[in-house]
């Protein structure tokens, strides 16, 4: 029955996903044009064969020794004309608006799906109910919950099936299970059953945001979601007032939807407004074919948990069904790099911020005010500290250093993984199998891998103790224009300290003092977690652009989004203005006068300018991370970084992984494992080669029989050559960069080592040989541990003193994707239409049998047979 259909299917999750939104515009193309090829990625269409479409071969025709008489050559005429006239119907159909039957279109339905996440203690997302797909009328939401009951032919017996439609800045927790109340039963409410949400794009520019509320929970990875135990102070604090929870909720038995594109969104909401006003008008209604569409978004069985598909045997045999979230995050340090046999390092005044963003959307999550802005105000501090010399940021009491930390947004995976990994590297590694490998095979220098527990690069054993970490948050889309807030973790006095100095370096922009007592979720809360809820030394401050609460609406919304509204560069560039002093002057801070504090913010205000908006660097990043992520500027940076990879291994693998970061872009964090991100061992002995998740074996004689391969993400791999750019040209005699094409190039470069560094390949247009200065980092929950079969991981609850984790961490795991998932939507025909189709069918081809006899008889007695 279903005779057109626009479908789309998702990859299968052993690949990274694509987002949808560089999908050409939805267009209607009159009946008798060519249907030009689509041209979009991974996709091609064979031109528009269908009805009407004959396809000829050209034979040599012998002609008869007389004519063919006029009554022949009648019936030949007439049996043209019957096919001519039977076909227009059919051509003339092909509209892509579904206004008629009998249409055929392969027109792309452009969507991102709310997929199904596993965590600890159970699941969380959309999905069907079983392997099968659901179909149901699209009926619009607002016409359903009027609660006046539609009439419908199936009122005494089985329900309608309906999906429900909402545009989407209505489509939150309270509309849909008002509907889920009254049609969600597995009868509905006798008439109707709502099976599906489909969720359709009418945001409009200039939007208002007072009507949106935001999917995320008003207690943000705290009190009530899978986050709580790994959020400090118990995670009670109220930072997001608009938030009703939706995207943690279990909705595995109702799939939905988002689609993208304007055009087809508009017609999908006023179709679906006048079917179900049609619908409770008439019960003839029912009787017409119906815009259906049919949906496939199974994802796993009711009770599986993320140790349920994780710990997946198939005949004794650990076969997962699903992987991690997380991937891998990034640091650096300012100044030259620590000596790792020191033996009282400097402590450490750490820059973080998120590269990861919320939303129930996967691969439509632009966040660009929880992830963007906050990407680039890090990135600009850290390009005005790298201009300093390293002589100058050696002084320091303390060193500068910086986070990207990947999957902060789903229990802080990222910084959890660092700081559990920094703070008991000296206990882990002691007792581990090594071998002598860094980043850049610089064996002399001391660093090394760790074989288990995997610990791929081990340089972060040469920092010292964390002091300190000042985090910035949205700051794109500030509460107040021209004011900054500054938050104090509210535990420690370093915190308390971080907080006074941001205060202290109010300049042209105002930073203000937010009163809460208490940090917001960040890799702050994540610090104070693992030192023990104020009870260690470390300690730290968030910079905000919200006060008491988060001031953005769309916070964990496909609708945080640049596209929409206008990003404040003024407040992004005071934000990575005062990011910078504040680092540099808790480095520089002694504690020795009551004026200390104010002492270390002059110092720091005097050593770095402030920043302008309209500095051409930070328009081009922010050109990249809002609004195309497949700008030239990362893609030269990720080419670069790929190059430095090959030269390093000797292998032929892609860094920056099968995509770039789409466009509009996409901060989704991904899964980790196999070539999704994880960091794996590469054994060859010269008899046989292998690929390992980590390694316990014994035969570990040669360094040189192993080496680390890894994959990052387009946004990892980026960051990692960005980082080593803004930060490596510090060392003295710089004065001439030497220009390279990769690593290889810089071999001989002597203005590195008189700091102990090396030379690395970092540019995006122009490459030159830098000081190395950044690091990539796994981004794995720390209550997970690769086993030595690549994407299986074992789960335990960590002992003190064994480890980072401490078996409260969330785990979140999404699962594996079917190549069938997807939405089709079509018309669906009564069963009324399928009778009349039926008997119409067998009607013509009873009456084209009489004819074809007819026809070959006359022909035959006029010898043309």
């Amino acid at each position: 029955e279903r005779i057109n259909s626009w479908s789309t299917s998702f990859l299968p999750r052993s690949a990274p996903l694509q987002a949808t939104n560089n999908l050409p515009a939805f267009s209607v193309r009159p009946p008798g044009r060519s249907l030009r090829p689509y041209e979009g990625p991974g996709r091609s269409l064979r031109p528009y064969e269908g009805p009407g479409h004959i396809m000829r071969r050209n034979h040599p025709l012998t002609c008869p020794k007389k004519p063919a008489p006029a009554t022949g050559r009648s019936l030949l005429l007439a049996a043209s004309l019957l096919a001519v006239a039977l076909s227009l119907p059919f051509s003339a159909a092909l509209d892509v608006t579904l206004d008629q039957p009998f249409q055929q279109s392969l027109i792309t339905l452009p969507h991102a799906a709310c997929t199904t996440l596993f965590h600890r203690n159970g699941r969380q997302g959309c999905g069907t109910p079983s392997s099968d797909s659901i179909q149901g009328a699209l009926l619009s939401w607002d016409e359903m919950g009027t609660g006046v009951p539609p009439y419908t032919e199936k009122g005494s017996g089985e329900a309608l099936d309906f999906i429900a439609v909402f545009p989407d800045g209505v489509a939150d927790l309270e509309k849909i299970a008002s509907l889920e109340a009254s049609y969600g039963d597995e009868d509905g409410d006798g008439w109707c059953r709502m099976v599906g949400v489909l969720v359709v794009n009418a945001t409009t520019d200039g939007m208002e945001n007072s009507y949106y509320s935001s999917p995320m929970a008003s207690f943000p990875q705290g009190q009530n979601t899978p986050s709580a135990d790994v959020t400090y102070d118990d995670g009670d604090y109220k930072w997001n007032k608009k938030g009703d929870g939706l995207f943690y909720k279990d909705r595995g038995s109702i799939p939905t939807a988002i689609v993208t594109d304007r055009d087809i969104s508009t017609y999908l909401l006023e179709i679906s407004r006048q079917q179900a006003s049609n619908l409770k008008a008439s019960a003839e209604t029912s009787e017409l074919p119906l815009v259906s569409a049919n949906m496939n978004f199974y994802m796993g069985g009711a009770d599986i948990n993320s140790k349920t598909c994780l710990t997946w045997t198939d005949d004794g045999e650990l076969r997962p069904k699903c992987l991690p979230l997380g991937g891998n995050s990034l640091w650096a340090t300012a100044g030259s790099r620590a000596d790792p046999d020191a033996e009282d390092p400097r402590d450490v005044v750490m820059l973080a911020v998120n590269i990861d963003g919320p939303s129930q959307y996967q691969d439509l999550t632009p966040a660009a005010n929880s992830a963007a802005g906050n990407i680039l105000a890090g990135l600009m501090a850290a390009r005005a500290i790298g201009e300093l010399p390293d002589g100058e940021l050696d002084d320091l009491q303390r060193q500068v250093a910086f986070g990207f930390f990947q999957g902060e947004k789903y229990g802080y995976i990222g910084s959890r993984a660092f700081f559990c990994g920094h703070g008991l590297s000296r206990i882990r590694m002691s007792g581990g199998q090594q071998f002598a490998q860094d980043d850049a095979k610089a064996v002399e220098r001391g660093f090394s891998t760790c074989l288990y527990p995997m610990r791929p690069s081990t340089g972060f054993r040469a920092l010292g103790q964390i002091y300190s970490v000042i985090s910035v948050d949205q700051v794109a889309f500030p509460e107040e224009e021209g004011v900054l807030y500054a938050h104090k973790d509210g535990l420690t006095d370093v915190g308390e300290i971080a907080a006074e100095i941001l205060v202290a370096l109010t300049n042209a922009t105002t930073v203000t003092d937010a009163g809460v007592g208490s940090a917001p979720p960040s890799p702050v809360s994540s610090l104070a977690r693992i030192s023990g809820n104020g009870e260690g030394e470390a300690g730290g401050a968030v910079l905000s652009g919200y006060s008491t609460a988060f001031s953005d609406d769309y916070y964990g919304s496909h609708l945080d989004s640049a596209l929409h509204r206008k990003v404040d560069m003024e407040s992004i560039a005071a934000a990575a203005t005062v990011a910078a002093r504040a680092a540099i002057a808790l480095a520089y801070y002694d504690g020795d006068s009551d004026d200390a504090s104010d002492d270390a913010a002059e110092y720091a205000t005097k050593l770095l300018p402030d920043i302008s908006a309209e500095d051409e660097m930070l328009l081009t990043l922010s050109q990249c991370l809002f609004y195309d992520g497949n700008c030239d500027y990362l893609k030269g940076h990720v080419a670069t970084e790929d190059s430095n990879e090959k030269y390093r291994t000797k292998m032929i693998q892609t860094m920056g992984g099968d995509k770039n970061l789409d466009t509009p872009p996409n901060f989704n964090v991904g899964v980790y494992g196999g070539y999704l991100g994880q960091a794996r061992i590469y054994h060859d002995n010269g008899k046989s080669k292998s690929i390992y998740g980590s390694y316990k074996g014994d035969n570990v004689e040669k360094a040189s029989d192993f080496d680390v391969i890894v994959r990052l993400s387009f946004l990892e791999t980026s960051l990692l050559g960005i980082l080593n750019d803004f930060l490596g040209r510090g060392s003295d005699g710089m004065d001439t960069p030497t220009e390279c094409k990769s690593t290889s190039d810089c071999l001989n470069v002597s203005y590195c080592a008189s700091s102990g560094d090396y030379a690395v390949c970092a540019g995006s247009d122009t490459k030159e040989c830098v000081c190395s200065r950044a690091r990539w980092h796994p981004a794995l929950d720390p209550d997970l541990e690769p086993l030595q079969d690549q994407g299986t991981f074992l789960l335990r609850a960590m002992e003190e003193g064994d480890g980072g984790g401490d078996g409260l961490g969330p785990i979140y795991t999404e699962p594996y994707w079917s190549a069938e998932i997807g939405v089709s939507v079509f018309r669906a025909s009564s069963s009324f239409m399928g009778t009349y189709v039926l008997v119409a069918g067998a009607l013509f081809l009873a009456f084209n049998i009489m004819i074809a006899l007819k026809l070959k008889a006359r022909l035959t007695k006029e010898v043309l047979f």
